[in-house]
């Protein structure tokens, strides 16, 4: 009978070691339950590339005591549209934009804007000129450059000083 109880001794003892000798884990909150949770990514890229490589610049200019106009051709020479502003030869260059993108631009109206210095009075400039022209390297398969000029209206006796401004180009492809 002792026999007997030894051996239950022992299948006890047994059943609880193997009790205690389970080990378990404890995972993190993201590795519980049936579903986790990926990541996704990605980058778009601009449908072309647009960028100034060349200032639009009227050079230097003297104006008359009455109001006038100034016109930059796409070629970068400015000329006097009503012989009431001096121009000085050489000094002025044309707007050059680089395009690259999938096809030719269209390019938009470019809105008139003007050029200020200081607290001098602003001239307006319009009439916004542009030509495309293809060839030269980019990201995409038709690369080109877009030249752009304007006309500059200037006020009678406008005051000397270093005139800026922006304008806004927007080349778009179909």
């Amino acid at each position: 009978m002792s026999f007997k109880l030894h051996s239950l001794s022992l299948a006890a003892l047994l059943a609880s070691t193997a009790a205690v000798a389970q080990t378990y884990n404890i995972l993190p909150n993201d590795y519980l339950g049936n579903s986790a949770t990926g990541h996704i990514s990605c980058q778009i890229q601009p449908p072309y590339l647009l960028k100034e490589t060349i200032n639009l610049n009227f050079g230097n200019l003297l104006p008359d005591s009455v109001a006038a106009t100034a016109l930059l051709g796409l070629n970068g020479v400015v000329s006097s549209g009503d012989a009431n502003v001096k121009i000085f030869a050489g000094t002025s260059t044309a707007g050059v934009w680089q395009w690259s993108g999938p096809a030719a631009p269209t390019i938009g109206a470019i809105a008139a804007t003007t050029v200020t210095s200081g607290s001098n009075p602003p001239m307006t400039v319009d009439t916004f000129l542009t030509a495309y022209t293809s060839g030269g390297t980019g990201p995409f398969t038709n690369n080109g450059t877009i030249t752009v000029g304007a006309t500059l209206h200037l006020n009678a006796n406008q005051p000397s000083g270093q005139y800026s401004g922006t304008y806004t180009l927007v080349g778009t492809y179909q």
